[in-house]
């Protein structure tokens, strides 16, 4: 049970640290709405993008209601599972289109870890998707994914980032 809340503290560490920022510099690169490029003033935190993000959850929360939070977990798995994968096949993707790039570390066993990483990842999915109990859960999480790459594509995908990076 220890183990379970350290690690449940962790992952809530991150998520709290890095989305709200993910959501500032993509909204200061213009591939996110304008407001939720702000910052407060005096403290420097994204309160827009820290006010979506609360929403958002929220909302799924309500959605779920007290018997579907162990859906709403699975469906945040699926989603993080084929990010993941994406984020293991890029880096490969990017060695091969920029080979003369400066890499500040260097990853070990390259290209079999961030392969066998992307594979681990849809195993995962995958594995998921086998539960008949799970699928349509990954329905939904499906369609969140779509849905958001469609606003992506329709609204963002053409926008140039801001000249100043003073954020």
């Amino acid at each position: 049970a220890v183990a379970i809340a350290v690690s449940a503290f962790g992952v809530l560490n991150a998520q709290l640290l890095s989305g709200p920022r993910l959501v500032l510099a993509l909204a200061h690169d213009g591939k996110f709405f304008r407001p939720f490029a702000r910052v407060h003033a005096r403290t420097g935190t994204p309160i827009a993008a820290i006010a979506l993000l609360c929403g958002v959850a929220l909302a799924l929360l309500w959605i779920a209601g007290d018997r579907g939070i162990d859906r709403l977990l699975t469906g945040v798995v699926a989603i993080d599972g084929v990010f993941f994968a994406l984020t293991g096949l890029a880096s490969v993707v990017l060695f091969r289109r920029r080979p003369r790039s400066t890499r500040p570390l260097r990853m070990p066993l390259w290209p079999v870890l961030p392969i066998a990483f992307a594979l681990a990842e849809l195993a995962v999915v995958a594995g998921a998707w086998m539960d008949p109990d799970v699928r349509s859960t990954l329905w939904v999480a499906a369609a969140w994914i779509l849905g958001t790459s469609g606003l992506y594509l329709a609204r963002f995908r053409g926008a140039r980032p801001r000249p100043d990076r003073s954020w």
